[in-house]
């Protein structure tokens, strides 16, 4: 490959489609790109199509259709319960959307209806219920023998 002389004048054998870039202008180059592209849409706009192919329009619809919140406990969208969509990893298809702790049990539990209802036979049945007793450790002295 040629040798070639950045845009910064730097010697570099690397050629884009605009021309010779080295790693030095590389970055600039495509952190320019980005802000480009990002300034017209909002990062949930961009994290919805690149992930799930669905647009906020159609996030709204399936939110608004099971109520306006979290499809399991009901909980709106708030900043301290972020909402997030759930989908099959078998299947890609979309289940609903979801808050992130509702979200998260579920992947806890691998998605799987066998272990979810073994987990509420459990929270059922009220096991063995141990009180917890705390211990308390007596604090070691600096330069005590």
């Amino acid at each position: 490959m040629p040798v070639a002389t950045c845009q910064c004048g730097k010697r570099y054998s690397y050629r884009t489609r605009r021309g010779v870039l080295g790693p030095c202008c590389r970055s600039r180059s495509q952190k320019g790109y980005q802000r480009e592209y990002r300034e017209n849409r909002t990062w949930r706009q961009l994290h919805l199509w690149s992930r799930y192919r669905i647009t906020e329009d159609q996030f709204n619809e399936i939110l608004a259709e099971q109520g306006g919140g979290c499809a399991i406990c009901g909980c709106g969208d708030a900043p301290e319960n972020k909402l997030s969509v759930d989908h099959c990893h078998r299947t890609n298809t979309i289940r609903g959307i979801l808050c992130q702790a509702c979200n998260k049990s579920l992947g806890g539990f691998r998605d799987d209806p066998e272990i979810l209802s073994r987990a509420i036979d459990y929270l059922e049945l009220g096991v063995v219920e141990i009180p917890i007793v705390k211990k308390r450790y007596a604090r070691r002295v600096k330069g005590g023998g």
